[in-house]
């Protein structure tokens, strides 16, 4: 049966954009970044849910971080918090309503000659139900496919997460590897088509760290956002130890998260 809406009757809904104060995103829609190794996609993803669950009070995050098992992003939290509190950004009370993930299993799956979404995928969103803004780090760890240049299989991915997106209001995060060289979107080009929004991650000739928008739906306007200050993508702390400040030293002063029980 075909769906007909008669303009005189249907209200206006303009698309919503999160993380205004970092990496502006799309509310409910699937939104993708690209960068080549080493530039800090996996930080600029979890300052970005930071940002997000700042604005967004009564809402959780998911980091489904197939690279960095929790214990391992949790480094990196301390890292992002503790630089960020030398920029007087508090984000301790956030990260009550951050979980992380690191489950490997594909979002889709060949039957019978034919990829489709995989039996894992709607079971894992049962059990996501609490979170609002779900993160893939990386797309190709839960892929599913045998060939990421293929546009079918990219596709049929892109699709298994939109559905998610439109059904169950959930906002997408996805991160993707970027080319050697130039950092553009690797893969079949259906990946950042099939998207409403996307970015690569790159430096810039001042060696800031800067998202190039490649693809909006909805902003009408392409640029360049910076996305200083991140840690160094290198850096993690160690037990005990602080992030380095923006003037290279090390120290405590103003910094107060460094353990379970620092004062919330």
């Amino acid at each position: 049966m075909l769906d007909i809406a008669w303009s005189s009757v249907v209200a206006p809904r303009y698309p919503e954009v999160l993380c205004k104060d970092y990496l502006p995103i799309i509310k409910g829609c699937v939104n993708l970044i690209s960068a080549q190794g080493g530039i800090g996609k996996t930080f600029i993803s979890l300052i970005n849910t930071l940002f997000y669950l700042k604005d967004n009070p009564a809402s959780c995050a998911y980091l489904w971080t197939t690279e960095d098992d929790p214990s391992l992003m949790k480094t990196r939290e301390i890292a992002v918090l503790n630089r960020y509190l030398t920029q007087g950004i508090d984000f301790r009370k956030e990260i009550k309503r951050l979980a992380y993930g690191y489950h490997h299993l594909p979002f889709i799956e060949k039957h019978q000659g034919v990829y489709r979404e995989s039996e894992f995928f709607p079971l894992a969103l049962q059990q996501l139900t609490l979170f609002n803004l779900i993160v893939i780090d990386p797309l190709l760890n839960v892929f599913g496919g045998d060939n990421e240049n293929d546009n079918h299989q990219a596709r049929t991915f892109m699709n298994v997460l939109k559905r998610a997106a439109s059904d169950n209001g959930k906002t997408f995060l996805v991160v993707h590897h970027g080319r050697k060289g130039d950092g553009s979107m690797r893969g079949a080009s259906a990946f950042q088509d099939s998207s409403r929004l996307a970015y690569e991650i790159l430096r810039d000739e001042t060696g800031q760290i800067i998202a190039r928008m490649t693809k909006s739906n909805y902003t009408g306007k392409y640029g360049d956002v910076i996305l200083n200050p991140i840690p160094d993508p290198r850096y993690f702390p160690r037990d005990g130890e602080y992030e380095p400040k923006a003037d290279g030293t090390t120290g405590t002063a103003n910094v107060h998260y460094l353990t379970d029980n620092a004062p919330f």
